[in-house]
């Protein structure tokens, strides 16, 4: 039943946008202009894994880019990055999921670190037929328990003046009851100030939602 209902929403993705297919959190990129993140090659879309780059770096280089990193955007477009090299490697996801469970484990329970793993692990879960395909989305089912849509919804709401965690909950609901996606993208607009990333990303992302 979960495969089938997953399936449906990916379906529903797809039908949503001609430019932008597939799971949200996996596959369309955010616009974080020259911000420091994971090499990543525009060109490519999605899956714009850069020629060259040593993936055995991605755990470490993300935990180091989140970790110094104030702008929720910049984490967001970084641990999307992350999770598409994941795919790659069942040792980068492992390793990468360690990394992120401890930082949020040593953190308050409202705290950036456990939104930070919550919205990579929405994006595996999003993308999670891709992770069956390449044998590795057993270590998904480690944090099962783990509520990602909770954490993202309520970094969300205890934060109402900060447009970046409203633009993660407008993306979270992508795929979810259009009245609380449209929800969420409204709140984003009413919060972001102009010339802001999120100020940018609801513009060019939801431009048919006012």
């Amino acid at each position: 039943m979960t495969r089938l209902v997953l399936s449906a929403a990916l379906l529903t993705a797809l039908s949503a946008s001609s430019a932008l297919a597939g799971p949200p959190l996996l596959c369309h990129p955010l616009e974080i202009g020259e911000a420091e993140s994971l090499p990543w090659q525009e060109a490519k879309a999605w899956r714009g894994l850069a020629d060259g780059y040593d993936t055995s770096r991605i755990a470490a280089d993300t935990l180091k880019l989140v970790a110094a990193e104030s702008s929720p955007v910049v984490r967001m477009e970084t641990l999307r990055r992350a999770a598409v090299y994941c795919l790659k490697s069942r040792e980068t996801t492992r390793d990468l999921l360690l990394g992120l469970s401890a930082r949020a484990a040593s953190s308050e329970p409202d705290s950036v670190a456990r939104f930070d793993l919550a919205y990579f692990l929405a994006a595996c879960r999003q993308g999670r037929e891709f992770f069956e395909r390449e044998g590795h989305e057993d270590l998904l089912e480690l944090f099962e328990d783990f509520d990602v849509r909770g954490v993202i919804l309520e970094s969300a709401r205890a934060r109402p003046e900060q447009a970046d965690f409203l633009l993660a909950a407008a993306v979270l609901t992508e795929m979810g009851s259009r009245s609380e996606h449209q929800r969420h993208v409204r709140r984003v607009r009413a919060a972001a100030r102009p010339g802001t990333l999120s100020w940018r990303n609801v513009r060019a992302r939801y431009a048919d939602i006012r």
